[in-house]
């Protein structure tokens, strides 16, 4: 037993000899130690301690109320006065196994941090008494006195080693114990990384090539196992590297690392099996290996590239807090549930002013102004330019060129777009030629399918002088003169 007071340290060490008859000796010795935590030190491991029972309870409020939200959409909405008596009553949804799991996982985590931290900081807090009780009676027992026989002291040294190594064992317990639940965070951790799709690129991989990676590991697993039963019945009484199957695997792991045996070129037989060995696990599994990650490496960058609504880490972190934030004080709309509706409009490709005040989620016009000027800021969902007949995506001339040779080959001088673009510009023309005459309004024919009238104002680069666009032979003659602006206002309106 040593004590170092300078660094306040009890070291224990242990020396274990065997000694049998037919080997020889056996020496295998450890050595423990037991650190006393005083002053500032002590301060600091109590301030550690605070921050991680508050980041535990974090986690544990967190998974409490995505398990509440989860609920909530699983169970049954419809109201009882809607339902019939004949009606089925509705079923809870399903809740991925996978949630619960990480769910279960956290709430075990939060759990033994917690157990764990209330165990090491009382002992800490006593490791001084601790620590000078042990040592104290070690000082304090008279070793040199002749009336006390060899048997009396040795089991008074015994017995303080004894409580000495408990408080080493217990103290080791715990630190494996703090050990794992590291292990297990950092795991958690990263696999929490998912939720952005740049730091989640390596679970994304692992995810996509885990199959691959299956059936991989066994096929390597078969010519492991191959290999090692030749090694070891081939070169098990010549070679010290290969005298067992344990070391024989232990051996071919350091050849896959590139340390090959000693003296493997001078046996003929030993130099095939090195060779085969290299060409088969060192070059063609391992570049398998390296191919199937890559691979899904690959499919989990293309899918990045094509997200149009991720930004990097640091500024989606930003906008998810500021986000959140805002909602908060507007009081907008639950994500999901608004999500949820948006998504019903597949159709669509612009939402405005009027379509969120129509959906009544938002509390008040000024909430919806906000939000209106928060999400605007975005790139990524610009409204989609739109043309007169489609909307202006990538590869669209592609298509209008197919079109136009298709009616070539079919006869025709002009392509369907091209004969709905004139249609539409002699409508537009002979609108605008009523217009011209006072004509407010277009004709009951256009009344009867638009519940509002619509006026078309006519453009400088398109006029009467088209081939299909002469005006109309008896126009509307003029009921009264026009309201221009009042006209202008009542059909915006």
């Amino acid at each position: 037993v040593f004590y170092t007071p300078a660094v306040a340290t009890t070291s224990l060490v242990i020396i274990t000899a065997d000694l049998p008859q037919d080997t020889g000796i056996r020496v295998r010795g450890r050595i423990e130690h037991f650190c006393v935590l005083e002053g500032g030190d002590l301060n600091f491991y109590l301030l550690v301690q605070c921050v991680c029972v508050i980041l535990v309870g974090t986690m544990f409020v967190d998974s409490s109320n995505q398990l509440y939200q989860r609920i909530l959409e699983a169970r049954p909405s419809r109201d009882e006065e809607d339902s019939s008596p004949d009606q089925e009553p509705e079923s809870w949804k399903p809740i991925s196994k996978s949630f619960l799991l990480a769910i279960f996982l956290d709430y075990v985590t939060t759990f033994s941090t917690i157990w764990l931290i209330s165990r090491r900081i009382p002992n800490q807090m006593s490791s001084g008494f601790q620590t000078d009780q042990v040592v104290g009676n070690f000082l304090r027992f008279d070793w040199q006195s002749s009336d006390t026989s060899i048997s009396e002291k040795r089991h008074s040294f015994f017995e303080e080693v004894n409580t000495l190594m408990d408080k080493f064992n217990d103290e080791k317990s715990l630190t494996q114990m703090a050990v794992w639940i590291v292990c297990f965070n950092m795991l958690r951790v990263v696999s929490a990384t998912g939720a952005h799709p740049r730091l989640g690129i390596l679970t994304g991989t692992l995810t996509n090539a885990v199959d691959d990676l299956f059936h991989f590991m066994m096929i390597a697993f078969i010519i492991a196992i191959a290999f090692c039963a030749i090694g070891f019945a081939f070169f098990g009484e010549l070679y010290e590297d290969f005298r067992s199957v344990g070391i024989t695997s232990s051996t071919m792991g350091e050849m896959m690392l590139g340390n090959l045996p000693e003296a493997w070129e001078e046996l003929a037989t030993m130099q095939l099996y090195v060779v085969f060995f290299l060409v088969i696990c060192f070059f063609l599994l391992q570049n398998f290996l390296l191919a199937i990650i890559v691979e899904a490496y690959m499919g989990v960058r293309k899918e990045i590239l094509q997200l149009d609504v991720e930004m990097n880490y640091v500024q989606d972190c930003y906008y998810s807090f500021q986000g959140s934030f805002l909602g908060w004080m507007y009081s907008w709309p639950d994500r999901r549930k608004l999500g949820g509706k948006l998504l019903e409009w597949q159709a669509r490709f612009s939402i405005g002013y009027k379509d969120l005040e129509n959906t009544k989620m938002f509390k008040d016009s000024r909430s919806l102004q906000r939000f209106v000027k928060h999400y605007h800021g975005f790139a990524f969902i610009t409204p989609i330019e739109i043309r007169n007949f489609s909307p202006s995506q990538p590869g669209m001339e592609v298509v209008d060129e197919i079109e136009r040779r298709t009616a070539s080959l079919l006869g025709h001088g002009s392509t369907l777009s091209e004969m709905a673009k004139r249609a539409f510009r002699f409508q537009q023309n002979k609108v605008a030629e009523r217009a011209k005459h006072g004509a407010a309004n277009v004709s009951m024919k256009w009344k009867d399918k638009m519940s509002n009238p619509v006026v078309f104002e006519r453009t400088d680069d398109e006029g009467p002088d088209d081939e299909e666009s002469s005006p109309p032979k008896s126009p509307l003659p003029p009921s009264s003169p026009p309201n221009t602006p009042a006209l202008s206002q009542a059909c915006h309106s």
